[in-house]
C-alpha cells in the first residue's frame, strides 16, 4: 500500500489544508500534530507563492504571511520530513514555478525521501503535466488531478490520467450541492478515491461527503482560524477537526 493509499484506507478521510509557515513554522508543526489527533487523516501543505491565484483569499494572506516569514521550500522538505517521522502524511500542493525553480528531479527526490505521499500542482492542467512525470514516476511521487464543475466533458480523459485521487472543485461562487453533483458523476467514471474541495467546510457538508463515500478537503477552514487568532489557534482548530471529523464518521 502507497503512503497516499493509506490515507483512504479506512474510508473518507478528512484532509486539512495548512499554508507552511502560517503563522510561523512551529506552530505549523504543532497544529498538524493535534490535528491529527483530532481526527485529520492528512495534511494538504501549501507551499507559500508570492502570486497565488488559484487560492482563495484566506490562503494567499497565510501565504503572504508565511513568505515574510522566509518560508522556502527547503522549509517545506524538512517538515514534510518531520510530519512523517510524527506519522502525519502530507499532500503538497504548489505552483509549477516553485518547482521549476527549485529543480524539478531534485524537488521530486527530496520530495519522496522526506515522505511526501502526493503532489498537486495548481496550475499545470492535464496537457501540461508532460514536464513533471518522468520525474515524478521516477521516485514514485503521485502527481494529482482535479476536475472542476463546468468542465464535467473533461471527466473521462482525467479519470483515464488521474494517479492516487481525484480532487473535485467547485468554481467560485457555486454552493456545494453543485460538488455533490459533480462528485457523483465522477463516481461513476472513476475508481480512485475523490477528495471533494469544500471552502469553509460544515459538519453537516462533511457528513453529506461522506454519505457519499468522498473524501474532503477543509478549503481554508484552518486559514481562517489562523487568521482570527494566529499562534493561538490550535485548540480552536482541533475542536473544529474534531467536529468535521465526527460529522463523517456519524454516517
Amino acid at each position: 500500500m502507497s503512503r497516499l493509499d493509506s490515507i483512504f484506507s479506512s474510508g473518507p478521510a478528512c484532509i486539512v489544508p495548512m499554508v507552511l509557515g502560517d503563522p510561523d513554522l512551529d506552530t505549523t508543526l504543532a497544529m498538524a500534530k493535534e490535528l491529527l489527533r483530532a481526527g485529520a487523516d492528512a495534511i494538504e501543505l501549501h507551499l507559500p507563492f508570492s502570486d497565488p491565484t488559484a487560492e482563495g483569499e484566506l490562503m494567499q494572506n497565510g501565504a503572504l504571511r508565511a513568505l515574510k516569514n522566509g518560508v522556502t521550500v527547503k522549509d517545506a522538505i524538512a517538515f514534510t520530513q518531520k510530519a512523517a517521522q510524527a506519522g502525519i502524511p502530507v499532500i503538497l500542493k504548489s505552483y509549477a514555478n516553485v518547482v521549476l525553480h527549485y529543480g524539478i528531479e531534485a524537488f521530486a527526490e527530496q520530495a519522496a525521501q522526506a515522505g511526501a505521499c502526493a503532489l498537486y500542482l495548481f496550475d499545470v492542467p492535464l496537457e501540461e503535466r508532460q514536464e513533471f512525470l518522468p520525474a515524478l514516476q521516477k521516485h514514485s511521487l503521485p502527481l494529482l488531478s482535479s476536475i472542476s464543475t463546468g468542465a464535467e466533458a473533461r471527466l473521462p480523459l482525467i479519470c483515464q490520467n488521474a494517479q492516487g485521487c481525484l480532487l473535485c472543485e467547485a468554481l467560485p461562487g457555486e454552493g456545494s450541492d453543485t460538488l455533490f453533483r459533480l462528485a457523483k458523476l465522477a463516481k461513476e467514471q472513476c475508481s480512485l478515491p475523490l477528495v471533494l474541495e469544500l471552502g469553509l467546510c460544515s459538519p453537516d457538508q462533511a457528513a453529506q461527503a461522506a454519505g457519499l463515500s468522498c473524501s474532503v478537503s477543509l478549503g481554508e477552514s484552518i486559514a481562517a482560524i489562523i487568521e482570527l487568532y494566529g499562534t493561538a489557534a490550535i485548540p480552536r482548530a482541533e475542536t473544529y477537526v474534531a467536529g468535521i471529523k465526527a460529522a463523517m464518521r456519524s454516517v
